[in-house]
């Protein structure tokens, strides 16, 4: 209870009828008491809804995926006091933070599950199934380009479900050299070679191609 001289305020944490009474005496003895019957309701249920965001346009693996609790609750002064988050049945993090970040190596169907205990002694469940697609391998299309003394090789990768995180070249046996969007040969010392690509995307596929000339 708070008490503020004609005044006094105090918490009721359980549902049902309540008799609240004030007694009032001075100081000849005399006394008056008022009470009235206050009906304290049960709190709604508090209402939870889950919201993904990928770090990629494309949702295959592997992939990040910050998932948010969107919560309400009935009472105003109510709080979360723990937000417990879990993965296909594991706990992974107990926290009050209403944000937890999920890293997703492996395609299939994921569920992300939030259990809400709050302040006020009402919990929350709340889940949510991901549908995380397999990685799409890139593609390698090279091209040359003669340019007389010059053989300028574009490797022509791409990646439909992400990005081209590296490029490798090699010839003649020798080791891979990481390269970029092309890479240039002097014809007279290479007439004639069989160039061989090797493209890694940001899922960790990869995809090999040859050209020759």
């Amino acid at each position: 209870t708070r008490d503020n001289g004609d005044r006094v305020s105090f918490d009721i944490t359980e549902a049902g009828s309540k008799l609240v009474a004030v007694r009032v005496s001075d100081n000849r003895g005399n006394e008056a008491e008022v009470s009235q019957i206050v009906d304290v309701r049960e709190a709604v249920p508090m209402t939870i809804e889950m919201n993904p965001r990928y770090s990629k346009p494309m949702t295959t693996a592997p992939i990040g995926v910050t998932m948010q609790a969107l919560y309400t609750f009935d009472h105003p002064a109510d709080y979360p006091i723990s937000l417990k988050w879990y993965i296909n049945g594991e706990l992974v993090n107990e926290t009050t933070s209403d944000r937890n970040f999920f890293e997703i190596t492996e395609q299939g169907n994921h569920e992300v599950k939030v259990i809400i205990d709050s302040a006020y002694g009402q919990q929350g469940i709340e889940s949510m199934v991901l549908d995380i697609s397999p990685n799409i391998p890139p593609i390698c299309s090279p091209t040359l380009d003669d340019r007389g003394t010059k053989i300028v090789v574009s490797p022509n990768c791409t990646d439909e479900d992400g990005s081209i995180v590296q490029t490798f070249y090699s010839w003649d046996g020798q080791d891979e050299l990481q390269g970029y969007s092309r890479i240039n040969f002097n014809k007279p010392e290479f007439p004639n070679l069989k160039l061989n690509i090797r493209a890694i995307d940001d899922g960790g596929e990869e995809t090999t191609a040859t050209i020759s000339w």
